[in-house]
């Protein structure tokens, strides 16, 4: 160090290096994209756009880009086919409202589990988070439409705790049987449910609108790459 600034030191190549055992570098010093600044000192990242580590780690950033996509569109199969399919389910005679009930809180249900598997990948990867990300209409739009996903199923669930009727999750999750039979709460919570449909159907457009926006529209004028 001199004069308060870390200056870049040679590695000493050794089985017994401290640091190696430390970051796991097996005696063969930091990978290409670390810059060493001495024993004792945390090698600093020359690629923070990739994961410390990028060598031995898992994952790239572009493959938990992907990954991420995937379960993006995923979870967006599952939540549109609920969001339309729900509307008539209270149209149908009970034997079969039983079973499109089974469907519909089985689908929820994998929802709920989607969601929960997709902020924790976004979170652990540190995906989509620019810098000053609150200000941007559609980082925020993503970060609101997550916890009202996840609020709509627990919803959706009470609903069927008070329903008079037997919904089984997957054909074994006894939601009906978590609470007994009253007809008045399970209404209160069926248009609890229903409105939360309507404002996710709006922000699922919304969002679908600024991406088409973003994709046809600011990319081409902005020319190419």
């Amino acid at each position: 160090m001199h004069g308060g600034i870390l200056t870049r030191q040679r590695h000493p190549v050794a089985k017994d290096c401290a640091d190696c055992g430390k970051y796991g570098w097996q005696g063969a010093g930091p990978p290409a994209d670390f810059t060493y600044f001495g024993a004792g000192r945390p090698p600093v990242n020359l690629a923070p756009d990739r994961p410390e580590g990028t060598a031995m780690a898992k994952y790239t950033k572009a493959q938990a880009y992907k990954i991420a996509k995937v379960l993006h569109w995923i979870a967006f199969v599952f939540i549109v086919f609920n969001l339309l399919s729900g509307w008539r389910l209270e149209n149908f005679e009970r034997d079969v409202k039983i079973v499109l009930m089974m469907v519909h809180s089985s689908v929820g249900t994998t929802i709920f589990l989607l969601m929960l598997l997709r902020w924790w990948w976004r979170k652990s990867h540190k995906l989509y988070e620019p810098p000053r990300w609150w200000k941007r209409p559609s980082m925020v739009l993503q970060w609101v439409f997550y916890p009202l996903v996840l609020l709509q199923v627990l919803i959706g669930v009470a609903q069927a705790a008070f329903v008079d009727i037997p919904i089984l999750g997957f054909g074994f999750i006894p939601y009906s049987s978590l609470g007994p039979d009253n007809p008045a709460v399970s209404r209160t919570f069926l248009t609890m449910h229903q409105w939360m449909a309507w404002l996710l159907i709006v922000l699922t457009i919304i969002h679908g609108v600024d991406r088409g926006r973003t994709a046809f529209i600011e990319a081409p004028a902005a020319g190419p790459a």
